[in-house]
């Protein structure tokens, strides 16, 4: 029952599917296999039946009056041989098909659940081992069904005809055995194809997935959600640390005045512009500050510059629509400072 009621609500992943793969779990069908093989060999037999046998007469007739073996093995024994292999190459191409070409060798490996009786148990009680066993009985049924029906038909057409000569009784018998082959195989292979998708099914139930299993996955292909956080939480902590490092290098640091600041620095002999250096907001404006303090650098309130200056990327000079208000900062900065020599170059 655990293979129709399961917690494994979840589509396998590709990854999954992937991994399945490489392990030899894919939908494959030994009885479609077999069926097709069977079909092909009755289909190359019905067309070369007629001259093996007229072969097969030559050869022992040769073998017979000039002790020629030649002929026997040329003619019949060869072709037999070649027939085989057809039937062979028949099966390793459908196989290959079923599973798009795979070839792995996984599934040798040694496993003790294989020999763990316990296990065979459960298999024995599994519902593809109730598959297998409705199989078989449908197989034995079809074939007796069939096999019966056409033969009694038959059988009475040919008892019915009396004109019929022993050679005709013989072909008739003979295409009356083709008949019952044919209808078996064709039913045989109606039973295949319900068979594959019956493994199909069972492939794809076993490939399932609970919710924690998608989630392991993703933490494995994707990373772990948490360790991601503190990865970005490391490099925030670490821009943050080398924005207040380079406060002590700024002309001037505006605010507006309490929730945000900016770190500006402006030497006309290095920069056209001002370059942004540090900015922030709430605690990290706060720390700017401080740093600020700490190392004499003006602190300007100036909150229409201040906000629109923390739309400019740290590490890029001012857009031009700032200068004017740069400008007017820094000359009062210049001011206070004694550098009233330094002018803000094109601003």
């Amino acid at each position: 029952m655990s293979m129709f009621w399961s917690d494994k609500t979840e589509a396998p992943t590709p990854k999954r599917r992937e991994d399945a793969r490489r392990q030899g779990i894919v939908p494959r069908s030994a009885e479609l296999t077999g069926t097709i093989v069977l079909l092909s060999g009755a289909m190359v037999a019905g067309w070369l039946l007629p001259s093996w046998y007229r072969n097969l007469g030559d050869a022992f007739s040769a073998l017979l009056m000039h002790s020629d073996w030649m002929p026997l093995w040329r003619k019949c024994f060869l072709p037999a041989l070649v027939f085989i292999a057809g039937l062979m190459g028949v099966s390793l191409l459908v196989g290959l098909l079923q599973t798009r070409f795979l070839f792995t060798l996984y599934p040798l490996r040694w496993d003790w659940q294989k020999v763990n009786p316990a296990a065979g148990i459960r298999r024995m009680l599994s519902a593809m081992a109730l598959w297998d066993a409705l199989r078989a009985f449908l197989k034995a049924t079809l074939i007796g069904s069939l096999g019966f029906i056409t033969l009694r038909a038959g059988i009475d057409n040919i008892l019915g005809a009396s004109n019929l000569s022993v050679t005709q009784s013989v072909v008739a018998i003979g295409n009356l055995a083709w008949q019952v082959l044919w209808r078996c195989l064709l039913a045989l292979l109606l039973l295949a194809v319900i068979d594959y998708a019956v493994q199909w099914w069972r492939v794809e139930r076993h490939l399932r997935m609970t919710r924690q299993e998608v989630k392991d996955e993703l933490k494995q292909t994707e990373g772990d959600p948490n360790t991601k956080a503190r990865l970005r939480r490391k490099y925030r902590q670490l821009v943050m640390h080398r924005q207040i490092q380079r406060v002590r290098e700024a002309t001037v640091v505006v605010t507006n005045p309490t929730h945000l600041a900016v770190a500006l620095r402006y030497h006309p002999k290095e920069l056209p512009a001002p370059q942004v250096i540090a900015k922030g907001s709430d605690w990290l404006a706060q720390r700017i500050v401080q740093e600020a303090q700490r190392h004499g650098v003006p602190i300007m309130p100036n909150a229409p510059l201040a906000q629109a200056l923390m739309k400019v990327p740290i590490g890029a000079l001012i857009p031009p629509e700032l200068y004017q208000a740069a400008a007017e900062v820094l000359a009062h900065v210049f001011r206070i400072t004694g550098r009233t020599h330094e002018v803000l170059g094109q601003a």
